[in-house]
């Protein structure tokens, strides 16, 4: 049976080896996936506190429009379309969820359409929905208070819109893509991968509605280049990147499945059946084969070559293509199905263990930080000193225990201990210091005596310190 039936628009079945015959899917099953996806999206959206990514969203929205810009412009590699979406929750010192909420409604936003999308797709549709609706990838980033549930939304539209085009250009076509390039040219660098693998869809033709194609994806970055581009310069010479580790074909390969599951052993696996489902696709003819090879293809691949000359990808990087996998999963486990019915069972058995399991496990798991800033809240008092070390992960004891606060608290320095951030709560000082750090990267504290038994995750320590002779 060729590929190209569990692609395209409904057609005659196509029956070269006596495929087995099942029934189209109920029309009831990808609404019923995106309500369960709707549901994981907000279970316990508000158990965990923010992460350190997250709260530093939330500190940078605190500022000015002004003050916001020149900060992102000096301290982040990001364009400011985020921060300004979550800065009404994040002035008004409200909780995680709210934060969170603008990202669910993307990330709800994304399954729906790629449902809809889908709906004419048979089993593999319904296969690519549900893994969009369970897979961890989306659910920590569908969750998440940051850029990448809003990237994800614009990498689906795109693709739709892309597919759209191929059968028959239209003009609404040309402003959905405009205005798509110019949403995602202030959230996430990642639009510029998206625009090579769109400006790939046109191809080598010549005809009118090729270059109005061109025009409008050009035109979609004119704001960008007026209002940011300087900038995203000065923001490239940051350094902000560095700790992302140049990218290798392993590298590649956990990336790439990475945008399906978290499970490290199931990566190699999840890999190798997207590279399968991508050849059975490629296999299926257009416009499919040319909407996937280009529009999710070639951000891939050129996301890994800039990769290895530069610290650039991970899988939230790719997220604007995460679609792609999906649909990779969906087609390789209708296809088997349809040949081989116990390998296709068994695919579909390995897409619960290793992504749906994985993204149950993370939506009731307990996160560290957020098991910290319990312990610290628990121990402090009014008038002591709350400390993080090192100093740039100032952002994790700043949102819950002073932006989240009505005291007044105020930054201090702590003498004879470097490279920390000391934050004194309100109240007649106590002279006791809370200092969070690394386990395996403690500083010296000399000066200092301990008042309380170090307490510990295994990974992080909260000392309880006295200044001997003056406080801090």
């Amino acid at each position: 049976m060729s590929a190209a039936s569990t692609l395209e628009r409904p057609r005659a079945a196509l029956t070269p080896s006596a495929p087995i015959a099942r029934p189209a899917p109920p029309a009831w099953v990808l609404p019923a996936l995106v309500v369960l996806g709707t549901v994981l999206r907000v279970w316990k959206l508000g158990a965990n506190g923010l992460s350190f990514d997250e709260s530093f969203t939330a500190m940078a929205a605190r500022r000015s429009f002004d003050g916001l810009l020149q900060f992102l412009q000096h301290n982040d590699s990001h364009p400011p379309l985020d921060y300004l979406i979550r800065a009404p929750f994040a002035q008004a010192g409200d909780s995680a969820v709210a934060l969170r909420m603008p990202s669910v409604v993307f990330s709800v936003a994304a399954l729906a359409l790629f449902a809809w999308w889908m709906r004419r797709r048979g089993w593999a549709g319904v296969v690519a929905t549900g893994l969009m609706a369970t897979s961890s990838f989306q659910l920590a980033h569908g969750r998440e208070a940051r850029m990448y549930a809003l990237m994800i939304l614009i990498g689906v539209a795109a693709a739709m819109v892309a597919e759209a085009w191929l059968l028959q250009p239209r003009r609404w076509q040309l402003w959905t893509i405009f205005g798509l390039v110019v949403v995602g040219s202030f959230d996430h660098v990642s639009i510029f991968l998206l625009g090579a693998g769109l400006l790939a869809v046109a191809g080598l033709r010549t005809d009118r509605a090729a270059w109005w194609w061109r025009l409008a994806l050009a035109a979609g970055l004119v704001p960008w280049l007026v209002l940011w581009s300087r900038a995203a310069q000065e923001q490239a010479g940051g350094h902000h990147a560095d700790w992302i580790a140049r990218t290798t074909l392993s590298g590649f390969a956990d990336i790439v499945a990475g945008l399906v599951t978290n499970s490290a052993s199931a990566k190699l696996l999840v890999f190798v059946a997207i590279l399968a489902g991508a050849v059975l696709i490629w296999r299926a003819g257009d416009p499919m084969r040319r909407v996937w090879w280009c529009v999710a293809g070639v951000p891939m691949v050129l996301a890994g070559v800039i990769g290895v000359t530069m610290p650039f990808l991970l899988s939230r990087t790719l997220g604007i293509v995460a679609w792609a996998p999906l649909l990779a999963i969906g087609v390789l486990a209708d296809t088997a199905i349809r040949r081989w019915r116990w390998f296709g069972v068994a695919v579909f058995a390995l897409a619960l263990v290793f992504v749906v399991a994985p993204g149950w496990q993370f939506i009731n798991s307990r996160w560290e930080t957020e098991t910290v800033i319990e312990h610290l809240r628990a121990v402090s008092r009014p008038g002591d000193v709350v400390a993080i070390q090192p100093d740039w992960l100032a952002p994790l004891i700043d949102w819950p225990m002073s932006a989240r606060r009505s005291g007044d608290e105020r930054v201090v320095a702590l003498r004879g201990i470097t490279g920390t951030h000391a934050l004194a709560l309100e109240g007649r000082s106590t002279g006791r210091i809370w200092l969070v750090q690394t386990v395996g990267l403690e500083v010296p504290t000399p000066g200092y005596t301990r008042c309380h038994t170090t307490w510990s995750t295994g990974a992080t320590e909260i000392m309880c310190l006295r200044r001997n002779g003056n406080g801090p």
